[in-house]
């Protein structure tokens, strides 16, 4: 009847009622025939209009709580910030950790006359299975002239064979029979390390898990993770938001430009390695904050260990 712009006439009765189940009540149905006309529609002045229209867009907009400038609310953060607003935090924010990650970098090498070493292991496996024992195979330390301070290898006490491990490092069972046991290289390892404030080692968590916990109590405290400075590093020059960028040795390497004089996963070819990888970071770190970015090495892999560097 609103369609015809009929409504009933005064005292006039309903012909039938229908059921409404969306309602859940009866509606009235009238004759048409007997209703009467309704008043003719009358037409919005401007300023109702613009009143409906601003009462609508409250419930469509609002403003910025940062710059207060109205946008629609579908386009306003969680905080309620307009897109303008979210980009400059997240690029305040993203200086700030830029900032960051590079004096967290400047702080390793500094002071830069330090004495450092370089500390490699070559392994049975990765120590995560509980039912094997994993030991160390090799050891290597050289200094910051690339001189081998300590480099043998170790014969395990425990595992007889490790071929999962050895298709990656090529040491076998038999190369290390006639080897010492770790214990008897302690002291030579305490020796070298006599005198040294800084131990680089890539993935210190690592290699210092497989060490009795007498040597490691020694390293410990002068250890630096060098896959942790090369993530930091890596994240600082792509300019990424995300998460430090983990990588191994070789890939590390490879940044580094360096050149192998041996094959890779060998305690002695991986700390020379190492040693390259430290000094190209180190000077890095001379870069100033303002000559910030992107870099052309590739992106890999997220790593969560060490893949038998």
């Amino acid at each position: 009847m609103r369609a015809l712009r009929l409504k009933p006439a005064p005292g006039q009765v309903a012909v039938r009622k229908v059921w409404a189940h969306r309602r859940r009540t009866y509606i009235d149905l009238f004759d048409p025939a007997a209703c009467i006309a309704m008043r003719a529609a009358r037409t919005a002045s401007d300023a109702q209009r613009a009143a409906l229209a601003a009462g609508r867009r409250q419930y469509t907009h609002a403003l910025c709580r940062c710059c207060d400038v109205e946008v629609d609310k579908s386009r306003l953060s969680r905080d309620g910030l307009c897109p303008g607003c979210v980009n400059d935090q997240a690029e305040e924010a993203f200086a700030e950790r830029q900032d960051e990650r590079l004096a967290q970098l400047r702080e390793l090498f500094t002071p830069a006359a330090a004495t450092t070493v370089f500390l490699d292991c070559e392994t049975t496996g990765l120590g995560q299975d509980p039912a094997l024992v994993d030991e160390l195979l090799e050891v290597a330390l050289v200094d910051q002239a690339g001189a081998a301070l300590l480099h043998s290898f170790v014969k395990p006490q425990h595992r007889q064979d490790w071929p999962e491990a050895q298709a990656i490092h090529g040491i076998s069972p038999a190369d290390v029979a006639n080897a010492p046991p770790f214990d008897a290289l302690a002291p030579r390892l305490e020796v070298a390390l006599a005198g040294v404030d800084l131990v680089v080692i890539y993935n210190a968590p690592f290699d210092l898990s497989f060490m009795p916990p007498s040597t490691r109590a020694l390293i410990a405290p002068k250890a630096c993770c060098a896959m942790q400075a090369m993530a930091t590093w890596r994240a600082w020059r792509a300019e990424s938001l995300g998460s430090p960028r983990w990588c191994t040795l070789v890939d590390a390497a490879a940044i580094a430009d360096h050149l192998w004089e041996a094959a890779p996963h060998r305690a002695l070819a991986d700390a020379l390695a190492l040693r390259a990888v430290w000094r190209f970071l180190a000077g890095q770190t001379e870069i100033s904050a303002g000559d910030q970015g992107g870099t052309n090495c590739d992106e890999l892999l997220i790593l969560q260990s060490k893949s038998m560097t």
